[in-house]
């Protein structure tokens, strides 16, 4: 038997393709790789109960054979979906969430379900119910969040892909901390249906992978079940000349950073200019502070309606109420409380709405009138917080809130709906991983995923060798 390429995704489907291994090879090389990262707790059921059949039953399509790991988010009828909380561990839905589907149909099969922040709603992966994800990078560490098991899996080596999610950051944090890639979709490029949800005006699927390209291979398959469906795309057959790109500098997104990650992505800006990119600087504060001010209220009022609307689909009879009485993370029981208490009125809310709008224009005119294709900033202020960092985490020497420093530069695109790209940029002293992120423009995707693959090219930092993470982290080892 070849060794089954689970570090990269076009290498396995032509392994497969051309009859070098099995699928049930493939089955067995995620179970061996899941096993050896098991006490990184990525997965709801460690145990991956099924895998080999899933394996078996794979489509005839361009991704035949391809293992993806997924946050526990998206609806799977083969498998619970729990959204990593008590009161729906082991729920079974009656099908798949659209973009399983589209994955299923295309010939990839779902390896197992990833561990999440407790119902997404935070960072740092560290779930009262289902116990922390680990960063395999550091064990002692978080992997980021909320798609951390998943980010965290892929880069464990465990599988070449995983499905996240994005609502202000959830695929491109874990990613930039776990040092791979993560793509945040424009709102609407992949439906929504069938997905645990936050808020509607700010959720939607996204991509994690050790590279850009695989990043292409399996956007190209979620694209077809979006909102834009169908449509051309004249960047998509575009190669990007970065003699002629201009990127934008946020400068509100370059102060305020831990000194190494400064450090790392100022020399990533330097290969750039080196290479023929134009930086610009462009001043982001207004639109960023609109959008901080409008994303959590705009949460508060959508997520008791559209979880009720999610539940309504099934004949379970689970209420949001008898979730949100069971979550066991502080933090988020919390947030769900707030939820509950309805603090946003329906006139507030439609004012949230109508902000949302004058964002998405002053945001768009900002980039259009800078003449920049993209923003280009570290993806997070700081390297992974310590494993128990739930409420502060030291910056610069000082105690910062967790919370809103990790997502202080990705907030932005999650609450505009814009897409983002996070890319390796390069690591700490310590080997901790440091993300930079690209910003798009709205329907732009292709273009964003063109330009992300010539920075990943001109940068040449590898996304975490598959199989690296040592046990040295893990609590109780030396």
């Amino acid at each position: 038997m070849s060794d089954v390429r689970l570090d990269n995704a076009p290498a396995l489907l032509a392994q497969v393709a051309a009859g070098e291994v099995t699928l049930a090879e493939v089955a067995s090389a995620v179970r061996l790789a899941a096993d050896g990262a098991r006490e990184l707790n990525t997965f709801i059921d460690p145990d991956l109960s099924g895998l080999e059949d899933r394996a078996a039953v794979c489509q005839p399509g361009p991704l035949h054979g391809l293992p993806v790991v997924a946050k526990d988010i998206f609806d799977t009828g083969d498998q619970p979906t729990s959204g990593g909380t008590r009161a729906l561990l082991g729920r079974r839905t009656t099908g798949d969430a659209a973009v399983v589907a589209a994955l299923r149909a295309a010939g990839a099969f779902i390896a197992g379900k990833n561990t999440l922040h407790e119902l997404s709603f935070g960072i740092t992966s560290n779930n009262a119910c289902t116990g922390p994800a680990h960063n395999p990078v550091d064990p002692s560490r978080i992997p980021g969040g909320s798609s951390g098991g998943t980010a965290a899996a892929v880069a464990a080596g465990v599988a070449p892909i995983g499905l996240a999610a994005d609502t202000g950051g959830s695929s491109r944090i874990p990613a930039a901390l776990c040092g791979i890639v993560g793509f945040r979709p424009t709102l609407g490029r992949y439906s929504g249906d069938g997905i645990i949800p936050i808020a509607h005006s700010r959720d939607t699927a996204g991509l994690v992978a050790r590279s850009v390209a695989e990043i292409r291979l399996v956007d190209a398959v979620l694209a077809a079940t979006g909102s834009q469906a169908g449509a051309s795309s004249a960047s998509a057959a575009r190669s990007a000349d970065l003699v002629d790109l201009r990127l934008g500098l946020p400068t509100a997104f370059w102060s305020g950073l831990d000194a190494e990650v400064e450090q790392v992505c100022r020399a990533a800006l330097d290969l750039l200019a080196r290479a023929g990119v134009t930086l610009v600087e462009v001043d982001v504060r207004e639109v960023s502070d609109l959008a901080d001010a409008i994303g959590l209220p705009l949460c508060l009022y959508e997520f008791p309606r559209d979880l009720a609307a999610y539940f309504a689909r099934e004949p379970d009879g689970i209420s949001v109420e008898q979730v949100c009485a069971a979550v066991e993370s502080p933090d988020v029981l919390g947030i769900v409380n707030a939820c509950l208490a309805g603090p946003v009125s329906d006139p507030a809310y439609a004012e949230l709405v109508a902000g949302r709008i004058r964002l998405q224009q002053g945001y768009a005119a900002l980039l259009a009138d800078a003449g920049v294709a993209a923003l280009v900033f570290p993806t997070v202020p700081l390297p992974a917080a310590p494993i128990g960092d739930d409420e502060t985490t030291a910056l610069g020497g000082v105690q910062v809130p967790t919370f809103p420093t990790f997502i202080r530069h990705t907030n932005l695109a999650g609450v505009a709906g814009h897409p983002g790209i996070s890319l390796p940029a390069g690591h700490t002293a310590a080997g901790l991983p440091v993300g930079i992120e690209l910003d798009g423009m709205v329907d732009a995707d292709d273009e964003l995923l063109t330009i992300a693959a010539a920075v990943e090219a001109v940068l040449g930092v590898p996304s975490t060798p598959a199989g690296s993470w040592s046990r040295a982290g893990m609590p109780g080892e030396n």
